[in-house]
């Protein structure tokens, strides 16, 4: 599974809207209330509960409006760390450490 950044929690308001534009790859967690979401240029809906998932798919506007008060978490994500690099951050590290050595 792929490694996310997580956002702290973001509280909508009954009747509000979060828009997210460019949010491809970004999970919405619903922790509480409930959701409807939209992506441009979907022909499909999403209604989500609390603790439901949903990945958004497209790089447009996605719009989320909350039926009732709501807690959502959005999450990015991680940057992916080549192989190579990996490997290259391990064999520098002892060459990079900033701390005092002792004897």
């Amino acid at each position: 599974m792929d490694d996310y950044l997580e956002q702290d929690p973001i509280s909508i308001a009954r009747g509000s809207l979060l828009r997210i534009d460019g949010g491809a790859g970004v999970l919405v967690h619903v922790r509480e209330g409930e959701l409807w979401l939209t992506q441009e240029g979907s022909p499909q809906d999403h209604l989500l509960g609390a603790g439901q998932t949903f990945r958004i798919d497209r790089d447009g506007a996605t719009l989320v409006h909350a039926f009732r008060r709501s807690l959502v978490s959005l999450s990015r994500p991680a940057p992916r760390v080549s192989p190579l690099r990996a490997w290259a951050a391990k064999l520098l590290a002892p060459l990079t450490r900033t701390d005092p050595i002792t004897h």
